[in-house]
């Protein structure tokens, strides 16, 4: 994933987070209420920030490996 100042603040939806990942929304939302995926919420809507996402999959890197 790009890491360019701009990069860092966008804001993404679940079903961006989903695509860009190759899972399914419903995926983007167990990891979000387990708490390993930070958001960011809009009245009922639910966004993420590129660099939370990156933080997730540095996480999930580490504890694969």
């Amino acid at each position: 994933m790009p890491q360019n100042s701009a990069d860092l603040f966008r804001i993404l939806t679940v079903r961006d987070c989903a695509e860009l990942l190759g899972i399914s929304a419903q995926a983007v939302y167990r990891a979000i209420q387990r708490g390993d995926l930070r958001t960011i919420r809009l009245g009922r809507s639910v966004r993420i920030r590129q660099s939370d996402l990156s933080a997730f999959l540095s996480a999930e890197t580490e504890v694969a490996a």
